[in-house]
C-alpha cells in the first residue's frame, strides 16, 4: 500500500503539471479533433500497428538504439531452488542502421527472465530496397505475407472485435524484415522480391533449427511456441528440428486493381514430424500451394485463398459491400480439414492452427460522420472432430454487439456486449447402461462500458466497467469476474509524457478471467490476464531531452487479497504481491 500511495501523489503532482485550459490548442474544439479522438479513433490501444511497424520510415535516423530492461522484483520458487538457471532480468537490445532509403540493417538480442545468457535469442538482416526491378534484396531472418494468410503470414494479426473486417481483410506486405522477438514464426536465409509491371514476384529460402517438443523416438512432436529456455526440459527443445524451406509467390495486378496470385513453398525436416501421434501429419517434408483473388466491382470487395496443405485442400472466400457511406457489410466463409496442415500460414480462424475447423462469419458496421457508430458481428464454427486427440464432434458461436457515441465534443461511450457459446459432444450411459453421444454446452457473456474524456489540457481520462458471466467453471458451477480500472494519459505530443491506471478485479474462476490492454514502454505490448480478487496498478513515464534521446520508465504492481501466495510450481511468489520495474532508453543519431 506505501506503493500504491506514492503513486498516487505523483498522479497529483503530474496532474498539477499538465497544461492548462488556457493553454489548449486553439483547433481542439473543431469537428476534426471530435471525430479524431472519438468514433474514427477507436476505444481499444491495440498495440498491434506499432509492432506490425518492423521497416524504417523513409525519414528515419541513421542509426537508431533501443535499450530495454525489466524486472520482477519479487523472486519466485524457480529462483530460490535454482531451478532456474539464469537471473529475474529481461533484456531487450535493439539496433537499426538505415543509412539511405534503399539500404537498412538491423541487430537485435533479447533474454527472457530465468534465461543465462544476453543474447539467448538473437536476430538481424541486411535488406536493398528499390533497385531497378527489385524491390527487396534481403540477407538474414525476415517473414513472408500473402494473400489472406491461408500458406504464408506473421505469427499474430488482429482478432475480431469492433473492427468487424479487421480480421478478414488481409494486406500483405510480401518480405518483411523480422525485427522482433518473436522467437518462432520466421525465416533465415535470403529473399528476393522483383516488379515487373504488373506482376510481383517472390523468391525466398531458409534454413534454420525450430524449437520442437521430442519423444523417446526421436519425432518432433509439436512445435514449442513458448520461447522460454530456462530449464533444462526446455533447453532440449531449442532448435531441435531442423527445417529448409524454399518457396515463391506471383500476383499479377490488371489496371482495375484486380489482383490474382499464386503462393507455393515446400519444407525439408532432420527428423520425423508427427502431430497427433501421426494422425494429422506424419513425415519430414511438408508442402503447402495456393491460389488467391481480389477482385472489385463498384461497391463489392471479393477476395479469398484456397489451397492444399499436407494433399488436404482448404481455404477460405470473403465479400465485403460498402453499401453507402459509412456502411459496411463483410461475410466470410472458411474450411480447414482435420489434416490440413499449413505450418507457416495463419488464416483467420477460431482458434490457431487452421486445422478442423469450418465456419460462417458475417459482420456490420453503421457509422455517423459525427456522433455515433454501431458494429457487429456472429461467427458460427464446427469443429468435425473424430480423431484420435478429440474423439467427438465440437463448435459453437460467437457474436458481438458494440455501440459507440460521442454524447459532447470530448466524450466518447461505447457499450459493449459479447457472447459466445461452445457445444461438444461427450460419451455417456443411458438408460439402458448403453453408450451415446449427448451435447453439452457451455457459454461466456461479457458487458463492457468505457467512457473516454479529454480535458481542454488535452490529458485522456478513461474509465472502464466490465463484467463476464459463465453458464459454468472448471467446479462445474456459474462463474463470474467483474472489473473496474481508471486511466490517466497525458498527451501524445508532450515533452514529458505519462500514464497511470488503476485496476480493481474480482472472479469466482481462472475461467472467468478478464484482461485489458495496459500501456507499455514503446515498443512493448501488456495485456495481463487478471483473476481472483486484488488489485492492479501501473505507471509509465516518458521524457525527451531531446528528438534524438527519450528516456522511459515504468512500475507495475499487483496484489491478490484471495491468495497468500501467487503463482504454482516454480513461479510461484513468497507473498500475495507481485511489483515490476522497466526502463528504456531510445537514441537516434
Amino acid at each position: 500500500m506505501n506503493r500504491l500511495l506514492a503513486v498516487c501523489v505523483l498522479l497529483v503532482l503530474v496532474f498539477r503539471a499538465s497544461p492548462a485550459q488556457h493553454d489548449r490548442p486553439a483547433e481542439a474544439d473543431t469537428v476534426d479533433e471530435e471525430v479524431r479522438f472519438g468514433l474514427s479513433a477507436g476505444i481499444e490501444d491495440s498495440p498491434l500497428a506499432e509492432l506490425l511497424a518492423t521497416e524504417p520510415a523513409p525519414s528515419a535516423p541513421v542509426i537508431e538504439l533501443r535499450s530495454r530492461l525489466t524486472e520482477h522484483l519479487e523472486a519466485s520458487d524457480g529462483y530460490r531452488n535454482g531451478t532456474y538457471a539464469g537471473s529475474r532480468m529481461k533484456s531487450y537490445q535493439r539496433v537499426r542502421f538505415t543509412p539511405s532509403d534503399h539500404l537498412s540493417a538491423g541487430l537485435l538480442l533479447e533474454k527472457d527472465p530465468g534465461e543465462r545468457k544476453f543474447d539467448d535469442f538473437a536476430t538481424g538482416y541486411l535488406a536493398l530496397r528499390r533497385i531497378g526491378p527489385f524491390r527487396t534484396v534481403l540477407l538474414g531472418d525476415y517473414i513472408v505475407e500473402s494473400a489472406l494468410g491461408l500458406a504464408l503470414w506473421r505469427g499474430a494479426d488482429v482478432g475480431k472485435g469492433e473492427d468487424i473486417a479487421g480480421a478478414v481483410v488481409r494486406k500483405e506486405r510480401g518480405i518483411v524484415p523480422h525485427f522482433s522477438s518473436d522467437e518462432n514464426t520466421y525465416f533465415r536465409g535470403a529473399a528476393l522480391g522483383m516488379q515487373f509491371g504488373g506482376w510481383s514476384v517472390n523468391l525466398f529460402t531458409s534454413r534454420r533449427g525450430v524449437d520442437a517438443s521430442v519423444n523417446a523416438l526421436g519425432e518432433a512432436t509439436g512445435i514449442y511456441a513458448a520461447g522460454y529456455f530456462r530449464t533444462s526440459g526446455e533447453e532440449a527443445k531449442r532448435g531441435a528440428l531442423g527445417e529448409r524451406l524454399y518457396g515463391a509467390t506471383a500476383h499479377v495486378q490488371d489496371p482495375r486493381g484486380n489482383t490474382f496470385g499464386a503462393c507455393l513453398y515446400r519444407s525439408l525436416y532432420a527428423r520425423e514430424l508427427s502431430l497427433d501421434a501421426g494422425a494429422r501429419f506424419s513425415g519430414k517434408r511438408a508442402a503447402a500451394a495456393s491460389c488467391d483473388y481480389h477482385w472489385r466491382s463498384g461497391p463489392w470487395d471479393l477476395f479469398g485463398e484456397w489451397g492444399i496443405a499436407n494433399g488436404s485442400p482448404g481455404g477460405n472466400s470473403c465479400a465485403r459491400l460498402k453499401a453507402a457511406q459509412g456502411v459496411d457489410l463483410v461475410a466470410a466463409l472458411r474450411y480447414y480439414p482435420y489434416r490440413f496442415v499449413s505450418l507457416h500460414g495463419n488464416g483467420f480462424g477460431e482458434h490457431a492452427g487452421m486445422s478442423d475447423e469450418k465456419g460462417v462469419y458475417t459482420g456490420i458496421r453503421l457509422a455517423s460522420a459525427r456522433r455515433w457508430s454501431v458494429a457487429g458481428y456472429v461467427d458460427l464454427f464446427r469443429f468435425p472432430g473424430g480423431v484420435p486427440s478429440q474423439r467427438f464432434a465440437g463448435g459453437g458461436s460467437d457474436r458481438f454487439l458494440q455501440l459507440e457515441f460521442q454524447p459532447a465534443a470530448r466524450c466518447a461511450v461505447a457499450l459493449r456486449y459479447a457472447s459466445k457459446v461452445t457445444l461438444q459432444d461427450l460419451l455417456v450411459r443411458d438408460g439402458a447402461g448403453l453408450f451415446a453421444t449427448q451435447q453439452a454446452s457451455s457459454s461466456r457473456r461479457s458487458l463492457r462500458l468505457n467512457i473516454d474524456y479529454r480535458t481542454f489540457g488535452g490529458v485522456h481520462v478513461r474509465g472502464r466497467w466490465e463484467r463476464t458471466m459463465l453458464s459454468a467453471d472448471s467446479s462445474g458451477s456459474a462463474g463470474h469476474g467483474m472489473l473496474v480500472l481508471a486511466e490517466l494519459t497525458a498527451p501524445s505530443a508532450a515533452q514529458f509524457w505519462w500514464n497511470a491506471r488503476i485496476t480493481i478485479f474480482r472472479t469466482t474462476s481462472y475461467e472467468a478471467r478478464l484482461s485489458a490492454y495496459e500501456r507499455d514502454l514503446e515498443g512493448a505490448t501488456s495485456m495481463p490476464v487478471l483473476y481472483g480478487e486484488g488489485l492492479r496498478w501501473s505507471c509509465v513515464i516518458r521524457y525527451a531531452f531531446s528528438k534524438a534521446f527519450v528516456c522511459s520508465v515504468k512500475y507495475t504492481e499487483e496484489v491478490r487479497d484471495d491468495v497468500k501466495r501467487i503463482g504454482t510450481g516454480p513461479d510461484r511468489l513468497p507473498g500475495n504481491e507481485l511489483g515490476t520495474a522497466g526502463v528504456q532508453i531510445d537514441l537516434a543519431l
